[in-house]
This record gives C-alpha cells, sequence and structure tokens, in this order.
C-alpha cells in the first residue's frame, strides 16, 4: 500500500501560496487545475476531497507540474490540453493556446454566416 505523505488541502494551500510567491496570475485556480488532472477528478469535486491523501508519487507529479507553473509556463502546455469550443484540445510549446477572445470570433463568423451565407446575397 503506497505511503500517504500529506492531504489534498494541505497540497492546494502550500501550491498556491508557491504560485503566489512566484508571481503566478490566478494561483488558486492554478493548483486546482494540476490537481483535478493529475488525480483524474472534477475540479469542483477538490473541496470534498480535501482530506483525501496524496501518495509519494502524486504528490511528486503535481509538483514537478507546479513549479513548471511558477516558471510561467503556461498551465495548458504543463497538462498538455486546452479547451476550445467546447472541445479539449492536445496542446504543447509547438502550438498556440486557444484564447477565449478566438471564441468570440468563431462564434460571430458562424453567427453570420447562419444569417448570410456566402452566396446567398
Amino acid at each position: 500500500m503506497p505511503t500517504i505523505t500529506q492531504n489534498l488541502g494541505q497540497w492546494l494551500k502550500n501550491g498556491a501560496a508557491l504560485l503566489l510567491a512566484a508571481g503566478v496570475e490566478h494561483p488558486q485556480l492554478a493548483v486546482e487545475h494540476i490537481a483535478a488532472s493529475r488525480l483524474d477528478i472534477p475540479r469542483l469535486e477538490l473541496s470534498l476531497q480535501r482530506a483525501r491523501g496524496l501518495t509519494a508519487s502524486e504528490v511528486e507529479t503535481m509538483d514537478a507540474d507546479m513549479r513548471r507553473v511558477a516558471t510561467h509556463v503556461p498551465l495548458q502546455y504543463v497538462l498538455g490540453s486546452a479547451g476550445f469550443m467546447g472541445h479539449t484540445l492536445e496542446v504543447d510549446g509547438r502550438v498556440l493556446i486557444p484564447r477565449p477572445e478566438t471564441e468570440e470570433v468563431v462564434e460571430n463568423i458562424l453567427a453570420i454566416f447562419d444569417r448570410d451565407p456566402i452566396g446567398d446575397g
């Protein structure tokens, strides 16, 4: 049986403090996304599992992710995915991270074509 090193609540608190000290924008949100991704649980359920014990392996993986975010590597690159228009896209340093503004542009273009398709005047 794996040894429990700390609980999830402790890890989230310590991680948010580390990212805050590193000047990361939205540190609490970043550590929540890391934990949810690596523990394979929905982010909104983290508060219900704060007492959950973490194994050394889980802590090591999440700490490595957190250290990368602390050096300002985008969270999406660290996690390897980004959401875009209801889809999950694989991303890494070779691609641009989809931005919310891009979703707005695409939605506006789709709305234009729905009302005025090409070739119909």
